[in-house]
């Protein structure tokens, strides 16, 4: 028989400790936290939430959970203005609810500004084993923007080294599509770093190259390192083309090792290699 939704036996103060919430200052200059049952529809998630991916096999083990005990321990949520609450702690089984339909979730209520809110947000993703890459950086762009801290300070709090911090803020750069394959976990953060200094395109494809393949970290920094290669020859032998059609005035092409001079006129290529017999130095013009 699953326990009635307003039988708890353990303090708010429980609650806050085992959530390593205690650990902060403010709590004790804001009210006193307050038990309340919330409509699920009235509990956003914040930025940093968004995110978050939530393994299907932890997430149904919660629901069994419910199902057979109810839902035991609360939620964190902060109160808004609007009537509304931002969740701090507690995403599983706020899901896990909405799986079951249940209207009301049992829930600790902090009276405190958003600030506090995302620092103690900014100490759960940086502690969590189960912490994504993505997340991380979102993390730390957040410290970066909002906390106008700078990579180094940032290094500092999170005990990081700075490239550490960097290489994380770079992953933001990345597709939208490979950002999805890091929240989903298909990439590591080893796999997707290398794909950075990649144009969109090519960092796609070579993410679904990863996957299909499970290429090894060297073996990305290898195929990424030859895809910029050639894709520096390709600008390079682009510009000479460009050049030589500027200075011959006609269009010049490069196919199959071949250099294809176009023109419609036959006057049009005499004079091309009229052009090209001069710029030899060859008298013998044509």
């Amino acid at each position: 028989m699953p326990k009635k939704q307003n039988e708890y036996t353990r303090s708010i103060s429980d609650i806050l400790r085992d959530n390593q919430l205690s650990q902060f200052d403010f709590f004790e200059e804001s009210s006193e936290p307050t038990f309340k049952m919330i409509s699920v529809e009235k509990i956003e998630l914040n930025e940093l939430y968004k995110y978050r991916k939530i393994n299907n096999d932890e997430l149904n083990k919660v629901i069994s959970s419910i199902q057979e005990f109810g839902i035991i321990t609360p939620i964190i949520v902060r109160i808004k203005e609007n009537d509304t609450y931002d969740l701090i702690t507690g995403i599983k089984r706020l899901e896990a609810a909405k799986e079951l339909n249940i209207s009301l979730i049992p829930s600790v209520v902090l009276n405190i500004n958003k600030e506090q809110m995302m620092m103690i947000l900014v100490d759960e993703t940086i502690n969590s084993e189960n912490t994504n890459p993505l997340e991380k950086a979102y993390t730390y762009q957040y410290m970066a923007q909002e906390l106008k801290l700078t990579q180094t300070e940032i290094a500092q709090k999170v005990g990081k080294s700075r490239p550490y911090i960097t290489n994380h803020l770079r992953l933001l750069s990345l597709p939208n599509k490979v950002k999805k394959m890091i929240i989903q976990g298909l990439l590591t953060f080893g796999q997707a770093r290398p794909l950075v200094s990649l144009p969109k395109e090519e960092a796609i494809n070579l993410a679904n190259r990863i996957v299909k393949e499970k290429l090894s970290a060297r073996e990305i920094e290898n195929y990424a390192a030859l895809i910029l290669s050639n894709r520096f020859n390709n600008q390079h032998d682009n510009l000479l083309l460009k050049e030589l059609s500027t200075k011959l005035n006609c269009n010049v092409k490069i196919k199959k090792n071949k250099l294809i001079l176009e023109s419609n006129e036959i006057d049009d290529l005499i004079r091309l290699l009229n052009n090209l017999l001069n710029e030899g130095g060859n008298e013998d013009a044509i």
